[in-house]
């Protein structure tokens, strides 16, 4: 279940001041001062149809607060939400069957520490202990081109709207030198302004996810380009990246602190 604390502030806006006051989503956009497009995108979480991320603000200024706002003593709301997990947080092996303590010292090891995805994964301890070596390869021990990886990463946490997954790669991509202006053509799912050598990678990761095919020429392209070789690793790390975007949807794992944000 789904834990708002405090409420989200859809739920706050729709109850306190649209129905009272019987204000329709853009009439209460321009009184916020917001577009209708970021107030409707509020409306919508409400009914669960959009994800929020760990620490989304909104303020409803005094100009909506005539009538019932103020007189129920509210004349400026201010509201913080925080999504949880769905599952509880693993993070040592006290919490997994000693059985499995050799598990999470592989990943400790690994990783530094357990966090992201496995901390959801570890509910499974002998899935995440086979997975584990499976990401280690992804992202240190493989010949595939950092950047390659990254794009294909972001790609999929894009497609898949896995908010842990994009803003983790994000931050990666940042540190990659990947322009922002390729980061936001991702996150608004066009190709626009992306360099020809990214925008294969991002085209080839849409591609398997939309259509679950790639044709033959943007195959033999990146044969080409990679050898038969990294090319089943590309896909591979496409494979590995879109388990993990399951993994944090069906979990609700929001982003990490500090990340960029996934919304819409």
């Amino acid at each position: 279940m789904r834990i708002h604390n405090p409420p989200h502030p859809g739920e706050i806006i729709k109850s306190l001041c649209l129905e009272p006051l019987d204000l329709s989503v853009t009439e209460a956009a321009k009184a916020l001062g917001v577009s209708s497009q970021q107030a409707r995108w509020n409306m919508r979480v409400t009914h669960s149809t959009r994800r929020v991320g760990p620490a989304q603000r909104i303020e409803c200024p005094d100009v909506l607060a005539k009538g019932y706002v103020t007189a129920v003593g509210y004349p400026r709301l201010s509201v913080e939400e925080t999504l949880m997990a769905r599952l509880t947080s693993i993070t040592g092996k006290s919490q997994v069957p000693a059985e499995h303590h050799p598990i999470v010292d592989a990943i400790v090891e690994s990783r530094g520490s357990v966090h992201g995805p496995f901390t959801m994964l570890l509910h499974c301890p002998p899935l995440a202990g086979r997975l584990a070596p499976l990401g280690a390869y992804v992202r240190f021990e493989g010949k595939l081109d950092k950047r390659v990886r990254v794009l294909a990463a972001m790609t999929v946490a894009r497609e898949f709207d896995a908010v842990y997954v994009w803003g983790a790669q994000t931050g990666a991509a940042r540190r990659q030198g990947v322009p922002e202006a390729t980061i936001a053509a991702i996150r608004e799912k066009h190709s626009r302004g992306i360099p020809a050598h990214d925008a294969q990678i991002v085209e080839f990761t849409r591609d398997l996810i939309r259509k679950h095919r790639v044709d033959a020429a943007s195959m033999k392209a990146l044969q080409q380009r990679f050898g038969d070789e990294q090319f089943v690793e590309l896909t591979g790390t496409i494979g590995y990246y879109s388990m993990l975007a399951m993994t944090v949807n069906a979990c609700e794992l929001e982003a990490g602190a500090g990340a960029e944000v996934l919304q819409g």
